[in-house]
């Protein structure tokens, strides 16, 4: 609580494991615990997430991109999304714009048994191309990839998704889960 956190980036593949009873519990995060990674992250709980986010097409609150699976995992607190500072071309917006309570966008993998409780306030989103779409989701944000071979599974949203801004994008979809 209190530091200024910088997200790990570009991890290879690993696991994180927050434990085999109570697991990992972060608080105060101000910022993605993870930018990319490809790991299986399980047991782990996020409280008190307060994040703004301005320049990132993809967010969440543990992984903005996330190329493994997620279970057992949970997060609270509060997500803004107010990209107006997005200047620049991304390797993956051809994904479009991506934000989730928990994970931005999810490659390909799958999540289960894991619950948001965060609040999801957007104001604004601006993207490179205007052709791109937007999804703003309460556990995932986008999925990528042949969503047909992921499962999800006892997912739950307890946190609202609020749109209040402006948009310079092609079209912005919102669901709970």
């Amino acid at each position: 609580t209190g530091y200024d956190w910088t997200p790990i980036a570009n991890f290879g593949e690993f696991e994180f494991d927050g434990g085999k009873d109570e697991g990992y519990s972060i608080k105060g995060l101000n910022a993605p615990l993870f930018a990319t990674a490809a790991a299986y992250i399980h047991n782990l709980n996020l409280t008190d997430v307060n994040i703004v986010v301005t320049d990132l097409l993809h967010s969440g609150a543990i992984a903005c991109d996330l190329y493994g699976d997620i279970d057992n995992c949970s997060a609270s607190g509060t997500i803004n999304i107010n990209n107006t500072t997005f200047n620049g071309t991304a390797s993956n917006s051809y994904d479009g714009i991506n934000h989730g309570g928990l994970v931005g966008t999810l490659y390909n993998h799958s999540a289960t048994n894991c619950t948001n409780d965060i609040d999801i306030t957007v104001t604004s989103l601006v993207a490179p191309e205007k052709s791109l779409k937007g999804t703003i989701g309460g556990v995932i944000g986008g999925v990528s990839g042949e969503a047909n071979e992921c499962e999800f599974d006892g997912l739950v949203n307890n946190g609202d998704i609020t749109y209040v801004g402006t948009t310079q994008i092609a079209n912005v979809y919102i669901s709970g889960i």
